[in-house]
């Protein structure tokens, strides 16, 4: 089958692919995986899928690619900082790390609302010097979606990011939830309350 990989504001590549994944071709163009996004139409999809569709593309925000370490200038003000990871608001250059984060965690947000969150600054990210670890999108009062790395969740992450966006929250948070994830909100110290269609709602 004949794939092409289009770079967003850049080169266009074409591949013969037989049973490679996503995260073959990146590797035959010298990107890391855990650096980009891959949108199958409009959709972020996992790196390790394999090759099902004659025309993907790659989302970067930065001319010659991405690196996965945060930049070092032009960054928003830390929010919270501790010996472990700040907190911060995002930034555009986030993006690919953000929409990573949320694929890992099995969530499902459109690319086009965290890019629209990010420039309403509403949305949060916590970082170590390596790396974004974690992030929590939100739209006035009601959070959207936190989500953790999976090899970093239980370290009082979310928590921190929780803590942060009530603090530049005039509001009380509310977060709406299904059963999935009840668990986390209560780890996380939200009242919560059930609703008739089986899914509860939370107040921080």
């Amino acid at each position: 089958m004949k794939a092409t990989l289009s770079i967003v504001g850049g080169d266009t590549h074409e591949f013969d692919v037989s049973n490679q994944t996503y995260a073959d071709l990146l590797r035959d163009i010298g990107i890391s995986p855990n650096e980009v996004v891959i949108l199958v139409d409009g959709i972020p999809i996992p790196h390790d899928s394999p090759v099902t569709a004659a025309h993907s593309k790659l989302l970067t925000v930065l001319s010659g690619g991405l690196s996965s370490k945060p930049l070092s200038c032009n960054l928003p003000t830390p929010l919270v900082e501790s010996s472990r990871f700040k907190i911060r608001s995002a930034t555009t250059s986030d993006l690919p790390s953000i929409m990573n984060i949320i694929d890992g965690s099995m969530l499902q947000l459109d690319l086009e609302i965290v890019q629209s969150r990010i420039s309403s600054e509403e949305v949060l990210v916590a970082e170590s010097p390596e790396t974004i670890l974690g992030t929590l999108v939100s739209t006035g009062h009601t959070i959207e979606v936190i989500a953790v790395r999976s090899k970093r969740r239980d370290q009082g992450i979310g928590s921190a990011l929780v803590k942060t966006a009530a603090n530049k929250s005039n509001k009380p948070l509310i977060a709406e939830f299904d059963k999935e994830s009840l668990q986390f909100y209560q780890k996380l110290g939200f009242s919560i309350s059930s609703k008739t269609d089986g899914r509860y709602m939370g107040s921080y």
